[in-house]
């Protein structure tokens, strides 16, 4: 008899034992489950809104979501929306918290963070260890092949003649963009004169920017990007660019940014491409400041422009929502006094024109505005303190969208 309830007991213990292990299983099954629908919710919802990119990865206390927000010209737009979604989503707290990893061209740009689970979110330029887990990342609704047909305007003005009270050049320009593979893109343009009163020159159909550029994201708060073609102002040849986010202190944020380019002259007359003599170094470099109270960036910069001379630019920009409105400020080193004896200032702005948002379906091109930036010299110089810009794109309202102090401003 006892050897019986000897065995009655071991085999009851035995079922103990195995319910025990399938209620375990059922509650990690359950658990997983629960994950996965999770990851796959968020996702579908991201790419239904039009974000690119997009990917998910899960600890025990943090949820990271990477994603480019190409449907949104406006960045903060973008950010904003996704932060909304996030939220809404069903399992997406679980007592985890939240960061997002925004991308541009597939590079990333700026975390966006939760301080605890479901609780306010912070913008930052720091990535650290993320950026080894971002490359190993599986994507869903990626970029690489997608193209974007964006019409850029151009508007210039000056005056420099006693007859006329200003000549005006206006032409549009329809560029094709493609992504090809991380950071890197094609730009392919086309000059369409509509208005021109600033001669021969300008008068006929032309490309315009045809460049290809690489982007890199570097450790420690730093971006570079590499450019090859054909550029502004009849300028072709190499550009690298790169900027440096300082630590952030309680009222803004310091960078460093710098540039340098190596190109001949050159321009098209019509679709023939005419070369000019001599290569040329320059550049600048220089130190910036975002006020974050009141949106304002305060820039110095040293420049070696497109005639070799030598000279310092300081700049003060109040960003918005679509534009950017400043003035700056030159002086350029030994000029007589017909040139003002070097100094020479105006005003700039930059505006993004809509529609600003607009959604890729598949690999269709995709037709939107894009930004109108304008310089004017209040000095009248026809010739000292130039430099080319790189991209159609490339003015102080696009560079601003990817800084944190800006996104905070309008996510808040």
């Amino acid at each position: 008899m006892s050897v019986s309830r000897r065995y009655l007991s071991f085999f009851d213990k035995r079922r103990v034992a195995e319910r025990r292990a399938i209620v375990l299983f059922l509650l990690v099954l359950v658990s997983l489950c629960a994950m996965a629908q999770t990851s796959d919710g968020i996702i579908r919802t991201l790419v239904a809104h039009g974000f690119e990119n997009v990917g998910v990865m899960e600890t025990d206390s943090l949820r990271t979501i990477v994603l480019q927000p190409t449907a949104y010209n406006v960045v903060p737009d973008g950010v904003k929306e996704a932060v909304r979604l996030v939220e809404a989503e069903p399992f997406a707290d679980g007592g985890k918290k939240n960061r997002l990893i925004v991308l541009e061209n597939n590079v990333p740009q700026f975390s966006v963070s939760q301080e605890s689970a479901g609780g306010s979110w912070n913008v930052s330029k720091e990535l650290r260890c993320a950026l080894g887990e971002i490359n190993r990342l599986k994507k869903t609704n990626r970029s690489y092949g997608k193209v974007d047909l964006v019409i850029y305007p151009e508007f210039f003005f000056r005056n420099i003649r006693y007859s006329v009270m200003y000549e005006v050049l206006l032409n549009l320009c329809p560029t094709i963009e493609v992504s090809l593979w991380k950071g890197m893109k094609f730009t392919g343009q086309v000059v369409l004169p509509v208005i021109n009163e600033y001669g021969d020159l300008y008068e006929k159909v032309r490309p315009g920017m045809v460049t290809l550029s690489q982007s890199f994201r570097l450790p420690c708060r730093t971006n570079v990007t590499a450019s090859v073609g054909f550029f502004s102002d009849f300028r072709h040849g190499m550009s690298v660019y790169a900027e440096h986010y300082l630590p952030r202190n309680a009222w803004g944020q310091f960078w460093l940014d710098a540039r340098v380019d190596w190109t001949k002259p050159g321009r098209f007359d019509g679709w023939t491409y005419k070369h000019g003599e001599g290569t040329m170094v320059t550049g600048y470099a220089g130190v910036n400041y975002y006020w974050k109270p009141h949106n304002v960036q305060l820039s110095l910069r040293g420049h070696r422009f497109l005639l070799g001379e030598y000279g310092v630019r300081l700049e003060a920009i109040r960003h918005f929502r679509i534009i950017s409105i400043g003035l700056y400020g030159s002086k350029i080193q030994k000029k007589p006094m017909y040139a003002h004896h070097g100094f020479n200032g105006g005003f700039l702005f930059a505006l993004n024109f809509p529609p600003r948002k607009s959604k890729r379906h598949g690999f269709i091109p995709r037709v939107e505005a894009g930004n109108m930036a304008l310089r004017y010299n209040a000095g009248g110089d026809k010739r000292y303190g130039f430099y080319f810009v790189t991209a159609p794109d490339d003015d102080v309202w696009h560079k601003v969208n990817n800084n944190s102090d800006f996104i905070q401003s309008y996510i808040n």
